[in-house]
């Protein structure tokens, strides 16, 4: 196997996931792209997930492992970013897998267009059947598309495309702009720098050819399982959106940007309701969730009927 610099490090947070590890490793492995390297980082896992990782690594000198002390899937990835090495990163969460010509389509995106950061539609599926290509349906992802600065308001209004990590790969020079603060919470802290890429990215492309599949409705996930799942949402969206002003953005992006923020939040209480505690965090910060007069333009009603709830 050569040892040469990769093209791509592939950064992928390990806690308690030796059910669902192999299948990642394997989608991985399984990629028509061979010239990458896979860092897992190993935070802290008390189950076989160590195991699953020394036996892979084993038969695989692409494979490193990286092990600290349980800190959280945001410190997990900075670790990772930090031992990169490839002029292409990406991350990949542990009980996901990617579509077998992933690194090979979102490379040939970047090296054709020149883009900092290429985003691929993300599709979710639960258990053991990942769902086939032809069902993404993601209306961003229509057709590949190379976004500049002020195209870049539709990146804006995509779910995925603001509030995960996953799905989408960036330039080592694009990583060092990034503030890749360890948050505190395992809701939301995708959120922060997921907007700084969007937003300090000079050129996006789209790849619908590549698919990102993202687990849902598995135990353990340390996001379902967090006691501050609002609280950490409302973190992450709070700071992405200083970001934005302090930058001079947020008026260009405020439009698709709150909207996602809104039917995030809203969607959360209308499901789970909120505890005393999360009512407080909201009354304190009601000046948050201030928008530009007309932000919501356009927006259907019902939309804007359900803001009722973020109303104090």
């Amino acid at each position: 196997m050569q040892r040469g610099s990769p093209k791509i490090s592939i950064i992928v947070p390990v806690f308690n996931v030796a059910t669902w590890l192999p299948a990642c490793l394997k989608s991985v492995q399984d990629q028509s792209f061979t010239d990458w390297e896979l860092i897992a980082v190993n935070d802290g896992s008390t189950d076989s997930s160590l195991a699953v990782l020394e036996q892979a690594a084993a038969h695989d000198k692409r494979i490193q492992i990286i092990t600290q002390a349980n800190q959280g899937p945001s410190a997990a990835r900075k670790t990772g970013v930090l031992a990169a090495r490839a002029p292409l990163r990406m991350f990949l969460d542990a009980d996901d897998c990617i579509s077998a010509n992933y690194c090979e389509q979102m490379y040939q995106a970047h090296t054709q267009t020149g883009a900092e950061l290429v985003i691929a539609p993300m599709q979710r599926f639960e258990g053991e059947n990942r769902p086939d290509f032809s069902t993404v349906s993601s209306s961003l992802f229509a057709k590949s598309h190379v976004m500049a600065s002020p195209q870049k308001t539709r990146v804006f209004e995509d779910f995925s495309a603001v509030m995960a990590l996953c799905g989408k790969m960036f330039t080592a020079a694009l990583a060092q702009k990034i503030e890749w603060t360890v948050s505190s919470y395992h809701t939301g802290d995708d959120i922060f720098p997921s907007v700084q890429l969007l937003a300090r990215a000079q050129l996006v492309a789209l790849q619908p050819q590549a698919v990102y599949y993202y687990r849902v409705g598995r135990s353990g996930s340390q996001s379902a399982g967090s006691p501050n799942r609002f609280a950490g949402l409302f973190d992450g969206f709070s700071r992405a959106r200083q970001f934005l002003k302090d930058t001079g953005n947020y008026l260009q992006f405020a439009a698709g940007f709150e909207y996602v923020r809104r039917v995030c939040l809203v969607s959360f209480i209308e499901k789970y309701g909120l505890t005393k505690a999360e009512e407080d965090l909201l009354f304190k910060n009601r000046a948050e969730l201030t928008v530009p007069s007309g932000t919501f333009q356009g927006r259907s009603y019902k939309f804007r009927l359900r803001q009722v709830l973020l109303e104090t």
